[in-house]
């Protein structure tokens, strides 16, 4: 039999059937009539749009389906082979871009103060998850922690999960020290900052108990987030006018973790990491409008007498400015110390009433459980700064000439378990 001649449409059908097509495409929700299948190779594919095969859409039409949905197309996507890749990855973003609208509660960002989700689970313990992710970053981890700072190039925004070696290395590092038996216990360590750590009630023992076994690189970055936003409010308060008290008296109240990568990043020396954790102007800047005024003056001046008595005169004005700020900070650190000696009066009474309430709780608890397990060691740790704010508390007192009182509140340690062997 002859073969059926192909029909032709005229001009106008042409046109008719173009504008039909453009009002599909641009037509509300037509994002979601996409069809995705796979090639060959496995690569994903668009297979079509409200029905209408991919292979038979114009450039002019792929590109008013992606100006009416809202999808930016990349410059290098900007042609027929590859537009699609730009559909493709805007479809797979959905979900990220859902979880992050719902992060944000009338049109503000989400404040990293906020605890992480993970981080509001019961029995697990903020301060040990954080000084583990801290002895982290400023161990092992610190380079790929730098490397999180770093701006984003178009490679990174093309994967659309920026810094996921750097996060997945830190995870990898930390859920080394949470495995367990055979996890990395060397990351739980507070050395050289025992004593000093213990007034804060921070132990190796609450790093290792820290009640999770595994974090996700979207939970790391969460935490690190939320260390940094505590510790520069920290740091903000601390280097107020005025504030010349210890750094101890600073410290948000449950965050004492704080307190740990405070000491950590003195300890560590590092500029790049101190500028990252907390960024301050450098000292010449800061002093550059003093310097750039005092040079003003001195070109003015062209007698060499004068600007020999104009330096003795400063000679001495920094002179008394010095004594006279020295003098201050004496009175100021005699302040401090007396205020923080009669807030140890009030927190030492405190303490020990939780070590009772402690004890009374493992009596409770049935033996060999872990619930009383975890009872003793919240024990050890309120002992442990029971015992290092006594000492604090009578250094001071020594130091204040305040004298001795008649009687003096200990805490006695005679229930000490028999079943802790």
């Amino acid at each position: 039999p002859a073969k059926k001649k192909k029909k032709t449409l005229s001009k106008e059908e042409k046109k008719r059937q173009e504008e039909a097509i453009n009002l599909l495409l641009t037509a509300p929700g037509a994002i979601d009539t996409v069809k995705l299948s796979r090639d060959s190779t496995g690569a994903t594919i668009i297979q079509s749009i409200a029905g209408i095969p991919w292979g038979k859409l114009k450039l002019d039409q792929r590109n008013k389906f992606c100006a009416a949905g809202g999808i930016s197309v990349p410059k290098q996507y900007r042609n027929a082979k590859l537009i699609h890749k730009a559909i493709i990855n805007h479809i797979n973003a959905g979900p990220a871009k859902n979880a992050r609208k719902k992060s944000i509660k009338g049109g503000q960002k989400k404040d990293k103060k906020t605890k992480p989700d993970i981080l509001k689970v019961e029995n697990v313990d903020v301060n040990g998850v954080c000084c583990l992710s801290i002895n982290v970053i400023t161990g092992p981890g610190r380079s790929n922690f730098l490397k999180l700072f770093r701006k984003h190039d178009a490679k990174m925004l093309d994967t659309r999960s920026p810094h996921a070696l750097e996060l997945a290395s830190l995870a990898n590092m930390i859920n080394d020290c949470l495995g367990g038996d055979m996890g990395d216990e060397s990351l739980a360590s507070i050395k050289p900052f025992e004593t000093e750590m213990a007034s804060f009630g921070i132990s190796e023992d609450i790093i290792l108990e820290c009640g999770i076994s595994k974090l996700t690189e979207s939970q790391v970055r969460e935490i690190i987030d939320f260390i940094l936003a505590w510790y520069r409010d920290f740091r903000n308060n601390m280097t107020k006018s005025g504030n010349h008290e210890s750094y101890k008296n600073f410290i948000p109240q449950n965050k004492e973790f704080v307190a740990f990568l405070y000491n950590k990043s003195i300890e560590l020396g590092d500029k790049n990491f101190s500028n990252c954790i907390y960024a301050e102007l450098p000292d010449n800047l800061k002093r550059s409008a003093s310097d750039a005024s005092s040079r003003s003056r001195s070109s003015r001046v062209s007698s060499s007498t004068a600007s020999t008595n104009r330096k003795n005169e400063m000679v001495q004005s920094h002179t008394d400015a010095a004594l006279s700020f020295s003098e201050r900070m004496k009175t100021s650190a005699q302040y401090s110390s007396r205020d923080r000696f009669y807030k140890l009066l009030e927190e030492i009474p405190k303490t020990e009433e939780a070590i009772g309430r402690a004890r009374a709780d493992k009596k409770a608890a049935p033996k060999d459980s872990s619930e009383r397990k975890n009872i003793r060691s919240r024990m050890k740790n309120l002992k442990a700064k029971l015992a290092a704010m006594m000492a604090e508390k009578e250094g001071l007192r020594k130091s204040l000439g305040i004298a001795e009182p008649n009687g003096s509140s200990s805490s006695s340690d005679d229930d000490d378990d028999g079943d802790e062997q």
